[in-house]
């Protein structure tokens, strides 16, 4: 009866896993990708889509696709873009795109925007600016006078603000009937018969104010009396989402609760097997350059051409976006070089890259090298590009058959059930 009662809750564990994963795929609809990669699709509809990790521009460049978008794989290449000076910068090797330059708003420039370096601005305000020390600002000072011969942009402020005794004396309602009795004339000069009206209907606003300001606490009244029934059900309707994101809460919470106990239960059962493990970072340290004898996450004798497409767009991308574009490093002229290309077929890689649409360099080189070099292995063409100093792509090879590995390796760690995990009940 234990054996069965086991069994039978693990079923419903299950089967609520597969219930909520269905739930999120529901509301999610599509696959997300980590913020730093984007989304490379095979057509406009959006599907068949995969992750790719976004492109690394050295200072100066930024990438001409932002992180984290979603674009059609073969008619969209990403590469790195020239930053434009006074406009924005990149000071960093990042995978954001080239930042806004700051603008100084009336102070003192002390350092100007290039294409490597922010502008920097000083605490010092500019002529005809006078600092706001509560907000920090420079704004513009209405006292300034512009030198005679001397063009400002200040001059404007002169022209438009009103003196002192119409903007502080006069009270708040009075004031929509200054600006409409002060308006300049063409010529910049103001009327002076409009003080004695304000002075006079001073008693008329006053009686008027008062009775508009009567009308608008009735009014208020009435919307706050009216809110008050609507916040009422609003209350009742939070109170509805908070007691269901809470049971929803909860039920994920046993679910993971009786998932982790049914593993640690067979990771004990599993335990006491006989079986060589390697810690993690003795396996990375076995595949890093530094071992006298280095393991990699593929097949020995595993061909170039071989490799899927998704993990040869990124090679090719990777290879033109940071190599040739840029100028700075080996890129795909120096690899071709290198496997032993000669300057006619490169010629021919660079006219195809030009010329051809929804292609570049890199992967013009790659088919190349599956026509020319069938028998090239994976490890050989690694080895090219460590002697290169292209170890971002390297890297990118090799994250991509770890991740590979790792999930085939999960993979079989699910299929795998444990057949005498708990021991037959006794009876006396």
């Amino acid at each position: 009866m234990k054996k069965i009662w086991i069994n039978s809750s693990t079923e419903v564990v299950m089967r609520a896993v597969v219930f909520l994963t269905l739930c999120a795929m529901a509301v999610s609809g599509k696959m997300k990708c980590k913020p730093d990669e984007v989304k490379m699709c095979a057509n406009k509809d959006w599907q068949e889509c995969f992750c790719r990790k976004c492109l690394s521009c050295p200072p100066g460049y930024g990438p001409n696709r932002p992180c984290g978008g979603r674009y059609v794989n073969g008619s969209t290449i990403i590469k790195c873009i020239p930053c434009i000076s006074l406009k924005n910068y990149s000071h960093e090797y990042s995978i954001a795109s080239c930042q806004p330059c700051v603008q100084c708003e009336g102070k003192k420039t002390l350092q100007e925007c290039t294409a490597k370096s922010k502008r920097i601005c000083s605490t010092i305000c500019q002529e005809g600016y006078s600092m706001n020390y509560a907000t920090d600002e420079c704004l513009p000072d209405p006292s300034f006078k512009t030198p005679p011969g001397q063009s400002s942009t200040t001059a404007k402020w002169t022209t438009t603000h009103l003196p002192k005794t119409t903007t502080t004396q006069q009270p708040s309602s009075t004031t929509p009937i200054q600006l409409t009795k002060t308006q300049t004339k063409p010529h910049g000069t103001t009327k002076s018969s409009t003080h004695p009206d304000i002075s006079g209907s001073n008693l008329e606003s006053n009686s008027a104010n008062n009775s508009e300001s009567n009308s608008a606490s009735n009014s208020a009244s009435n919307l706050v009396s009216n809110s008050a029934s609507g916040d009422s059900s609003h209350s009742r309707d939070n109170k509805i989402i908070i007691l269901s994101v809470s049971g929803i809460t909860l039920v994920v919470g046993v679910v993971c609760f009786l998932r982790n106990r049914q593993m640690f239960c067979f990771r004990h059962a599993t335990g006491n097997q006989n079986s060589e493990e390697i810690p993690l970072s003795d396996y990375k340290d076995s595949i890093s350059p530094r071992s006298s004898q280095e393991i990699v996450p593929w097949p020995d004798k595993f061909r170039l051409k071989d490799i899927v497409s998704a993990l040869r767009s990124n090679i090719a991308n990777y290879i033109v976006g940071e190599g040739l574009t840029i100028g700075l490093i080996n890129g795909w002229r120096a690899i071709g070089e290198k496997v032993k290309l000669n300057p006619n077929e490169l010629k021919a890689i660079s006219a195809a890259g030009h010329l051809k649409t929804h292609t570049n360099e890199g992967e013009q080189l790659l088919l190349k090298l599956e026509t020319c070099q069938p028998e090239l292995t994976l490890t050989e063409f690694v080895n090219i590009l460590e002697n290169l100093g292209r170890k971002d792509v390297v890297n990118l090879i090799k994250d991509h058959y770890n991740n590979e590995n790792e999930a085939n390796i999960n993979a079989n760690q699910i299929s795998v059930t444990p057949q005498n995990s708990h021991p037959e009940p006794e009876f006396v």
